[in-house]
């Protein structure tokens, strides 16, 4: 699973990485903005996937505990 997670967190950064060079190169503004507003999104799914993933670890790590 940490494989996927990883693959999934690296795929959101060459997305942001490519919307950023999208508004730079562009003179645009409704291309830029569209750009800036995809940038944004995914700061948001980077964020919220490794809150998830955060979560996941802390359940597995209480079923454990409780296990013991």
């Amino acid at each position: 699973m940490k494989i996927l997670d990883t693959v999934i967190i690296g795929i959101d950064l060459m997305l942001f990485m490519y919307f950023y060079n999208v508004a730079i190169n562009t003179t645009d503004m409704t291309t830029r903005l569209i750009a800036c507003a995809a940038m944004t999104f995914e700061v948001y799914f980077i964020r919220k996937h490794i809150r998830i993933m955060r979560r996941l670890n802390v359940n597995k790590k209480e079923n454990v505990t409780k296990d013991k």
